[in-house]
């Protein structure tokens, strides 16, 4: 994965460790790859801790950040797909705050459900973005589609783009 990608439409999606964010990965690598577009995979991390231990706190969550996105790489795809351009954001944020300053006008942004009654993510989401947002389902509707994995791995380069 790289820092930061460039100018250009892409599918940015926010992450954290929930089977929400298992459904929202899937469908951005199969969306990025149905459209061939660059994916951004963004995972915010809480600033409660940070702000009273700001450096130690701080790295820890951060590596416990990037790992959460190793993981999820792995579970859904296998790793890192080698067919879509992949970047990763760790943000000491809130995740929708997050989610809305890293995604651009031109970009696609997809988040997951938990299921929960909250949404707060997508809720902010929704009133701030500058961008086409898409909600994946909570897991139990989304599991009518199959497997997180079998979803990632739907969308082939060979489907003609929209």
């Amino acid at each position: 994965m790289t820092a930061i990608q460039g100018a250009g439409p892409r599918v940015v999606v926010g992450v954290t460790d929930s089977k929400g964010s298992r459904w929202a990965l899937a469908w951005a690598v199969g969306a990025a790859r149905r459209y061939g577009l660059p994916l951004t995979v963004v995972c915010a991390y809480s600033t409660t801790v940070a702000a009273v231990h700001p450096l130690p706190v701080h790295d820890c969550q951060r590596e416990a950040a990037e790992e959460v996105v190793r993981l999820l790489f792995a579970e859904v795809c296998g790793g890192v797909p080698a067919d879509v351009p992949v970047a990763a954001v760790y943000a000491m944020d809130l995740p929708g705050r997050a989610l809305t300053e890293t995604a651009h006008a031109e970009d696609l942004l997809v988040i997951g459900t938990s299921g929960g009654l909250g949404g707060g993510t997508r809720r902010y989401c929704a009133r701030h973005t500058r961008c086409p947002l898409v909600v994946v389902p909570r897991a139990e509707a989304a599991e009518l589609l199959g497997s997180p994995v079998k979803v990632a791995r739907r969308h082939r380069r060979d489907v003609p783009a929209l």
